[in-house]
């Protein structure tokens, strides 16, 4: 779950992201932590054009704690098993 402000930017306005929230056990992920533990489940469909494109796009937010502890595990019993991979910057 998503909560966003209205931040006033001159000659205009925008929504930023403030902080998601696990769908699951209702945490706060903070965006801006120096800890980076975060999952995001999106699904997007539409259609592509050289000069544009259009569709939608659904996502869930999940903590880390119920990725490894809910997802992972309901995945596993489809007899899939996500990939875990280092990553550095």
């Amino acid at each position: 779950m998503k909560h966003n402000l209205t931040e006033s930017v001159p000659a205009t306005t925008r929504v930023v992201l403030e902080r998601a929230q696990c769908e699951i056990c209702k945490c706060y992920i903070d965006p801006l932590a120096s800890e980076v533990e975060k999952v995001k489940a999106v699904r997007t469909t539409g259609l592509n054009y050289p000069d544009g494109a259009s569709g939608e796009e659904g996502s869930v937010d999940l903590c880390g704690k119920c990725f490894y502890k809910k997802l992972v595990p309901w995945l596993q019993s489809q007899r899939i098993k996500p990939p875990i991979m280092d990553w550095d910057w």
